[in-house]
């Protein structure tokens, strides 16, 4: 009989502890590794590849490395980290070695087919990149427009609405050039750097929406999504990211859930109501 080995990794930064576990549950190799693919190749270049049953380790690690490690033929598997947690929490002591030895023992215990997720795509993830930097760059434009606009207000402006784009810029410009008239001339000096920010957010949110709207048109799934009345290119491109592989739901109502389209139950006596 072939014995079989499980192993956990616990990624960091820099360093990622390894552990491995016989079918027993006792561990024949902890070690301190490198956090590349390669580095952890050598630390078990020790076991044949086909005597390895799973190697998991849990989210939050380079997206890179699920891939490369499948890449050299190791059986990858990535746990949700929220669910591993509350099994780790159990030892008494916190380490790198024994969070390690936590994750293959959940392996070792039949854990992968329920706690493993799924590994997006290169194209998915770099998606999920571009839509998460686009995101923060409209939460940081926002931010600095309401600051502008509370700067003003403190110099005396009862200026409301700031206008949208490169017709800020002018509003704004016309509010300080009054406030100049009212003796308020340091105004122009202290705003200006958040003006000009406001307008390099701008011109980079428009740079990424003419980005991802490229890539949506180019795409030949998300091409048809823009053919749906109301669905724009964010809209396509989240729903196609976020789906990556479709063969991995068994059926299409599983995407509801899978999405957080769950309905919430309120029940208390006879009253019983359903919120979606």
């Amino acid at each position: 009989m072939t014995s079989k080995f499980w192993v956990g990794l616990d990624v960091g930064e820099v360093s990622t502890a390894v552990c491995v576990l016989d079918h027993t549950g006792l561990p024949v190799l902890e070690c301190p590794s490198g956090s590349t693919a390669d580095d952890i190749a050598k630390s078990l270049a020790m076991f044949p590849l086909t005597n390895i049953a799973a190697v998991a380790l849990e989210t939050g690690a380079s997206p890179t490395l699920p891939p490369r490690l499948a890449k050299l033929g190791f059986p990858v598997s990535v746990f949700d980290s929220r669910k591993t947690s509350k099994v780790l929490a159990v030892r008494c002591h916190k380490t790198d070695i024994n969070d390690a030895r936590g994750i293959a023992e959940i392996a070792r215990l039949g854990g992968v087919p329920r706690l493993a997720v799924h590994v997006r795509g290169q194209e998915a993830q770099q998606i999920r990149t571009e839509l998460a930097l686009r995101h923060r760059l409209v939460w940081l434009l926002a931010a600095n427009r309401n600051c502008l606009r509370a700067m003003l207000r403190n110099y005396g402006s009862t200026i409301k609405q700031l206008g949208v784009g490169l017709a800020m810029g002018t509003k704004v410009e016309a509010e300080i050039k009054a406030l100049g008239q009212t003796g308020m001339s340091e105004a122009a000096r202290t705003l200006r750097p958040l003006i000009e920010l406001c307008a390099q957010l701008h011109l980079s949110i428009r740079q990424a929406d003419k980005d991802l709207k490229r890539r949506a048109e180019g795409n030949p799934i998300t091409s048809r999504f823009l053919k749906i009345p109301g669905v724009g290119p964010i809209c396509a491109l989240s729903f196609y990211s976020a789906i990556d592989e479709p063969s991995r739901f068994h059926r299409p109502a599983d995407v509801g859930p899978y999405l957080g389209m769950v309905p919430t139950l309120k029940q208390s006596g006879k009253v019983l109501r359903i919120q979606y």
